[in-house]
């Protein structure tokens, strides 16, 4: 891995997206390594540096604190299926039930992470109800997220696709409700997107080219500009 440990971290829980009332809010509650319930090591990556690789032993689940990232799987002829963007707050908790990691991850944009031993977080969370609960509903998001993309794959126009998946991004970073030309940081390119919607790069390119002629939205530059939220959420029938 081309993770860097952090020998002085700057604990970032309480600015953390993900608050108090999810399973990484409560494992990363407190603002130094001794006051945390579960031991925590902050480490950092460049941009497009793979973190985690596939079949690597899972000894630790990760939480990212900042930046982006990407879950994927790599076929052997160098075919490649993004399976989730990971942002700011989420935590990938596969680790927990499996020896070895089923895909990789790699860094969009320089990033911070905070492992979590396993044997930690399983004696955590077997150990207390709420905890438990919250896992739950961590694995719930997860399937729901995963039954998404099966529906998107499966019966989705590509339009759709490709607009259902920035919506939902932007939902995700913005937490409020879509205003007229308003600007996001948005640092995936379209490679990025292709492969995450089941799509090659040219008919992505074309998607978004449709949609910055229409006057619909526009990406440039890692910036993200939605003219118009109305037209974007009719095109994304996000259910």
């Amino acid at each position: 891995m081309a993770l860097k440990r952090q020998q002085k971290p700057e604990w970032l829980c309480r600015k953390c997206p993900s608050g108090r009332g999810s399973l990484c809010g409560a494992l990363m509650r407190g603002e130094t390594e001794e006051q945390c319930p579960v031991r925590q090591i902050s480490h950092s990556a460049a941009p497009d540096e793979v973190i985690y690789s596939r079949q690597a032993p899972a000894d630790d689940v990760f939480a990212v604190c900042q930046g982006w990232a990407l879950r994927f799987v790599q076929l052997s002829d160098g075919r490649r299926q993004n399976l989730a963007v990971l942002l700011p707050g989420d935590l990938c908790i596969a680790a927990l039930f499996h020896e070895r990691l089923h895909f990789s991850v790699e860094a969009i944009t320089e990033l911070r992470i905070t492992r979590f031993s396993c044997a930690d977080v399983k004696k955590r969370v077997l150990g207390n109800a709420r905890m438990l609960e919250l896992l739950g509903k961590a694995c719930a998001a997860e399937q729901r997220d995963i039954d998404e993309r099966a529906v998107d794959l499966g019966r989705r126009t590509a339009e759709e696709r490709v607009m259902g998946l920035m919506l939902s991004l932007v939902n995700r970073i913005s937490g409020h409700r879509l205003l007229p030309n308003q600007h996001h940081a948005f640092p995936l390119l379209q490679r990025h997107i292709a492969d995450l919607t089941g799509l090659t790069h040219v008919h992505v390119s074309r998607v978004m080219a449709e949609f910055r002629n229409a006057g619909i939205m526009t990406l440039s530059k890692g910036l993200l500009t939605i003219a118009n939220p109305t037209e974007v959420e009719k095109i994304a029938r996000l259910t």
